[in-house]
C-alpha cells in the first residue's frame, strides 16, 4: 500500500476486507473504492452503509444480515435437512460475526450447523472429508482468500445428500 501512495495514485480500488482496511489505514486523503468488502461498517472500515464517511466508499454484497437468510432459504429448500456444513474462511475478520448469524438462524431452524475451517486449496479435501465423516445432509460454500469455495463443489467430495431429496 505504501507504494501505491508513493507513486500518487488518485484513486485505490480494493477487493476483500483486508484490502480495504489496509487501504484505510494507510490514507485518509485518496478516495479508496471497496469494489467487495464482506462487512465494511461491523470491521470498521466505514462509519454507516448510507453515508461512509471519510475517504472510503463501494458496496457490499456479504453483509452479515444476509447469511441468515441464506440458511432460510437453504431450508425451505431442503425442507427435511438437519445438518448444515459451512465452508469458511474464520481468518478472514468478516467471516465470525457472519458465522454466529448464520449459526443463531441455524439454531432457531432446528437444525445442526458445523463450519468447516477453508483457508486455502489445500483444506478443501480435508474439509469434504470431515464434512463426510460428520454425516452433513447439505454444505454452503464461503470464501476464502480472494476464491470462492463453490468451484470446489464437486461430485468427487460430494455423496447424495441423505435428506435433501425427501
Amino acid at each position: 500500500m505504501a507504494d501505491l501512495i508513493g507513486r500518487g495514485v488518485d484513486l485505490i480500488v480494493t477487493r476483500g476486507t483486508p484490502a480495504a482496511k489496509s487501504a484505510k489505514a494507510a490514507t485518509a486523503t485518496i478516495p479508496i473504492v471497496m469494489a467487495a468488502i464482506g462487512e465494511p461498517l461491523g470491521v470498521g472500515v466505514v462509519e454507516s452503509l448510507a453515508q461512509p464517511g471519510g475517504n472510503v466508499t463501494g458496496f457490499s454484497a456479504f453483509v452479515t444480515e444476509l447469511s441468515g437468510k441464506r440458511v432460510e432459504l437453504l431450508k425451505e429448500t431442503f425442507p427435511s435437512i438437519a445438518r448444515i456444513g459451512f465452508l469458511q474462511n474464520m481468518a478472514n475478520p468478516v467471516s465470525p460475526p457472519q458465522w454466529e448469524a448464520t449459526l443463531s438462524v441455524a439454531k432457531t431452524l432446528g437444525l445442526s450447523a458445523e463450519v468447516f475451517d477453508v483457508r486455502g486449496d489445500l483444506d478443501i479435501a480435508g474439509a469434504f472429508a470431515a464434512m463426510r465423516q460428520r454425516d452433513r445432509d447439505l454444505i454452503r460454500g464461503g470464501h476464502y482468500g480472494q476464491r470462492s469455495c463453490e468451484p470446489h463443489l464437486k461430485a468427487e467430495h460430494m455423496a447424495a445428500p441423505t435428506n435433501a431429496a425427501k
